[in-house]
C-alpha cells in the first residue's frame, strides 16, 4: 500500500463518519417527535425498560465484531443525547461528582441529564417530592455492610415512589498526587470505604494518618489540596481532581454491590411482560401471630420474598415497621390479592413503588 492508499482509507471513513451523523440527526428528530407524542398522552419521558431493550438488541446484533462495553457505552449516551431532545431531566444525587452514587447516575441515566449533587439524602427525598427533581438517586444496601437504614426512614417522611434500581460493583482505588506510598501520611476517605479496606490499609499503610471524610470524592478533593496523602476513592474522581492511580481493586473483599434506588413522584407504569418488584412499608396490629398472620397471603399466593427488614417506629417504644420487597408488579392480580389480604392484618400498609428488576452495572 502507498500513500494514495491511506487517503483513500481515510476518505472512506470520512464518508462513514457523516453518514453516521446523518442517521444521528433523523434518530433525534424521531425522539423529539415521541416526546411531543408522550406529552400529549401523559406519558414519562424516561422509560427505563425500553432504554434497557434497545441496548439489548444492539448487542445482540453486534456479536462481538465491536468491543461490547463500547457499543454499550455509545448507545446509552445516544439514547441519553436524544433523550434530551425530549426533556433535560434533572437527577439529585448524593455528591459531589465522583462518588459511586452519581456513576450508578451516569450508568442509569447517561450524561445528558442535569446532576445536581447533595451531601445528605434527605435533601434528595425532598427535591424529588417537591418536584425540584425529577428522578433522585440513592444508596439503599451494600452487600457487605447491610442497608442504609436513614434510607428507610426517610420513606416515612417524604411522599416519593422507587421506580427503578441499580446494582454496581464497588471498587475502591488509592489516588495520590505523589509517586508512591513512601511518601503517603495521610489517607482521606469516607469510613465505609476505610472499613472495605481495612487489611490492605494494615499491609501497606500502616502508619498512616486516616482522616474521615463525607465521601470518596471528598476525599480525592481534599487530597488534590495536600501534599504526602492520598485517597480512598473511585476511578472517576482521581481523574476529575487530576491525581495518580497508585493501586486499583484494593477493597478487602472482591465481591462488594451496592444497590441504588432511582425515586420519583410518579409510580412506575405497568407494561406486560416486564419482570417486576414491589417494595411496601406495614405496621402490625398490636395482637398475637400479628407478623405470622401478615406474612402468610405471600405464601398463599406464592409471591416471593426477597428482603424483610424492621425498623424502630418513631415516637413509640417497641413498635416496629416493616420493609418487604417481593417480587412483582402491585397492579398483577396475585400481588394485588396478597397485598389486600396482609391489609387486614396490618394498621398501615404503604406501596413504595412497583419497577423493573434492577440492571447491573459493572466498573470499566
Amino acid at each position: 500500500m502507498d500513500r494514495k492508499d491511506l487517503d483513500n482509507l481515510r476518505f472512506r471513513i470520512n464518508e462513514i463518519d457523516e453518514e453516521i451523523l446523518r442517521l444521528l440527526h433523523q434518530r433525534i428528530e424521531l425522539a423529539r417527535k415521541i416526546g411531543e407524542l408522550k406529552h400529549s398522552l401523559g406519558l414519562p419521558v424516561f422509560d427505563s425498560v425500553r432504554e434497557k431493550e434497545v441496548i439489548k438488541k444492539v448487542l445482540e446484533k453486534n456479536k462481538d465484531l465491536f468491543p461490547q462495553k463500547s457499543i454499550e457505552y455509545i448507545f446509552r449516551e445516544i439514547i441519553a443525547a436524544c433523550r434530551t431532545s425530549e426533556e433535560k431531566i434533572k437527577v439529585s444525587f448524593l455528591g459531589p461528582p465522583g462518588t459511586f452514587t452519581h456513576i450508578a447516575g451516569i450508568r442509569f441515566f447517561g450524561n445528558h441529564v442535569n446532576f445536581v449533587p447533595h451531601e445528605d439524602i434527605g435533601e434528595i427525598f425532598e427535591d424529588v417530592s417537591k418536584g425540584r427533581a425529577e428522578y433522585g438517586i440513592v444508596p439503599v444496601e451494600n452487600s457487605l455492610q447491610g442497608t442504609v437504614t436513614y434510607v428507610l426512614d426517610l420513606f416515612m417522611e417524604y411522599q416519593v415512589k422507587i421506580i427503578g434500581e441499580i446494582y454496581m460493583d464497588i471498587e475502591h482505588s488509592v489516588y495520590s498526587l505523589e509517586d508512591d506510598f513512601s511518601r503517603i501520611t495521610v489517607l482521606f476517605s469516607h469510613p465505609q470505604a476505610i472499613a472495605q479496606c481495612r487489611g490492605w490499609i494494615k499491609k501497606n499503610l500502616p502508619d498512616v494518618k486516616i482522616v474521615e471524610t463525607v465521601s470518596t470524592a471528598e476525599a480525592a478533593h481534599k487530597t488534590s489540596e495536600t501534599p504526602g496523602s492520598a485517597a480512598i476513592c473511585t476511578g472517576w474522581a482521581g481523574t476529575i481532581y487530576g491525581l495518580k492511580l497508585l493501586e486499583k481493586g484494593i477493597q478487602d473483599n472482591p465481591v462488594n454491590v451496592t444497590r441504588f434506588f432511582i425515586l420519583s413522584r410518579e409510580e412506575y407504569p405497568y407494561q406486560e411482560g416486564v419482570k417486576y418488584k414491589t417494595s411496601i412499608n406495614m405496621i402490625l396490629k398490636d395482637e398475637p401471630g400479628s407478623l405470622f398472620n401478615a406474612l402468610s397471603p405471600f405464601a398463599l399466593y406464592k409471591v416471593n420474598m426477597t428482603k424483610i427488614e424492621s425498623r424502630p417506629l418513631r415516637g413509640k417504644e417497641w413498635e416496629y415497621i416493616f420493609f418487604i420487597d417481593l417480587e412483582g408488579h402491585h397492579r398483577e392480580e396475585r400481588v394485588e390479592r396478597t397485598i389486600e389480604e396482609v391489609k387486614k392484618h396490618t394498621v398501615s400498609l404503604e406501596i413504595l413503588g412497583s419497577y423493573p428488576v434492577g440492571m447491573e452495572a459493572k466498573n470499566e
